[in-house]
């Protein structure tokens, strides 16, 4: 089979892998959100500051610092010890947002716990995060070369593309299986000092399992939003 044919196809491939990873995006969203509605209907006896504040004292000697964001779902850990929680629902009473907050604690026990393991990975995040921004251009590029019979080029610059893609595609594994560890954790803190009812801790489960392709999906959302079609 002729070189430019090959690659022809394979350029399509990427482009029903572009469609696919766009409704992976776009999908997981509002599964989220759908979730998240579902799940703030439970009440609960303590607000995720009170609950990050208490976990604080007991695990971290209180040096856990506490900060908002005004945007839904931008909660975060970082390794220098800040929480973020979002400020409409962090001093509510209601297990979506407390289960947010354990998740994101699930973090910190793993920066506390595996040190050199989550640093080696939050550079390698960020590192695919700026080189996957040129796996499109790259592939116009190559493309273009290939119309110009500059085969060798195009090729070359084809399989830098196809580097980085499985490289995304790795950190991917990574990031879903460091998410599951962040959950597990925070479940095992609720049972223990969310003061939650069995049945609220499996909705709390239920919420947490559907964030899972998220996880994916926020991978992906950076790998895709020069389309201008990512939410």
């Amino acid at each position: 089979m002729d070189v430019k044919i090959v690659i022809l196809i394979v350029v399509a491939v990427l482009v029903l892998l572009v469609t696919v990873g766009l409704a992976v995006v776009n999908f997981s969203a509002v599964e989220m959100f759908s979730k998240y509605k579902q799940t703030e209907k439970y009440p609960t006896q303590i607000t995720p500051v009170m609950f990050a504040n208490l976990i604080s004292k007991l695990f971290f000697n209180n040096m856990v610092i506490i900060k908002f964001n005004k945007k839904l779902f931008s909660d975060s850990f970082s390794s220098n010890g800040t929480l973020v929680l979002c400020e409409q629902y962090a001093n509510s009473n209601n297990l979506a947002g407390l289960s947010i907050c354990a998740h994101e604690l699930g973090h910190a026990f793993q920066f506390k716990n595996q040190k050199t393991k989550m640093k080696k990975y939050c550079k390698k995040v960020n590192f695919c995060k700026v080189i996957s921004k040129f796996i499109i251009p790259l592939i116009i590029l190559s493309c273009i070369l290939l119309i110009f019979d500059k085969l060798f080029f195009s090729i070359v610059i084809f399989a830098v593309c196809f580097v980085i893609f499985v490289f995304a595609m790795a950190i991917k594994i990574s990031t879903i299986k460091i998410e599951k560890e962040a959950s597990e954790i925070a479940l095992d803190l609720l049972k223990k000092y969310g003061e939650l009812t069995e049945n609220e801790i499996k909705k709390s489960k239920l919420f947490l399992n559907s964030a899972k392709l998220t996880y994916v999906a926020d991978l992906l959302k950076s790998m895709l939003k020069w389309t201008g079609l990512t939410k």
